[in-house]
């Protein structure tokens, strides 16, 4: 799952990518099949198209649009929370000004634009301070600007300050869970960090989500080794010897045998 050698990038490929496209694009993975590039693509296309017309307010648009994108590509997440986004506009459930925000976010992200992905989100929360998913995407927008800025570990904070509050709105939101287990991971805090993805994983279980349940599985089954950013794979090496400092830390060392030299 984990095969970059950057240390801190890493941990928003992990992350379940809230809306921003880029995030689920499958870097660090083998080629895909020509015919699945194909449907990535043409999912990729109406993707777009959907967040314009979402930044203008015409959410049913945007949802009949995602709605098509996620036939071609069923397991893609970005397209499912964008989804929310757009069905909720459509309903009135959130204001139509913050709906449009944070399909702004959403483009903004996509050009890689962070700073300005970053305020639209912090704008669409202002105007719905009660709607959890827009954490979520806050959360993930933080997380990718301490990769861009080198481990800015006040973005990390941000980060776990904002998937903190999602839960804090909506007790049972897998997907929020799943994203504080990844950062608490980042700052070496594998309780905090098992405990959400455990979380994540009974939520995701009974709300049959499988794709989810499924991920939360691959890192359960070697934690905390799968969510360890030093070396390719998820692989642990030396550089967590000085990092052992705590019984917890200790003993999950332990029950990986060591570190491979």
């Amino acid at each position: 799952m984990i095969r970059h050698e950057q240390n801190w990038t890493t941990l928003a490929l992990v992350l379940i990518p809230s809306v921003v496209m880029l995030l689920d694009t499958g870097c660090g993975r083998t080629a895909a099949p020509q015919s699945e590039s194909k449907a990535l693509a043409e999912s990729k296309t109406l993707y777009d198209r959907a967040a314009t017309f979402g930044s203008e307010g015409k959410f049913l648009e945007a949802r009949d649009l995602l709605r098509r994108a996620r036939t071609h590509t069923p397991r893609r997440r970005a397209i499912a929370a964008s989804l929310l986004f757009a069905e909720d506009g459509a309903e009135s459930r959130i204001p139509v000004d913050a709906g449009k925000q944070l399909f702004g976010s959403i483009l903004a992200g996509n050009r890689g634009d962070w700073s300005v992905a970053l305020s639209l989100a912090d704008d669409a929360i202002t105007l719905a301070p009660m709607y959890a998913p827009a954490y979520l995407h806050l959360g993930t927008i933080h997380a990718q600007l301490m990769t861009a800025r080198g481990a800015d570990q006040q973005h990390l904070q941000q980060a776990i300050k904002a998937y903190s509050k999602a839960i804090e709105i909506k007790r049972d939101y897998a997907e929020a869970h799943f994203n504080l287990g990844v950062a608490w991971a980042a700052t070496k805090q594998w309780g905090q960090a098992g405990f959400q993805l455990e979380s994540a994983k009974r939520i995701a279980a009974r709300e049959k989500n499988v794709d989810l349940a499924e991920e939360c599985d691959k890192i359960l089954d070697s934690f905390p080794s799968r969510l360890f950013f030093f070396g390719p794979g998820g692989q642990i090496c030396r550089a967590m010897v000085p990092s052992a400092g705590t019984l917890l830390e200790e003993n999950a060392y332990r029950r990986m045998g060591g570190c491979p030299l």
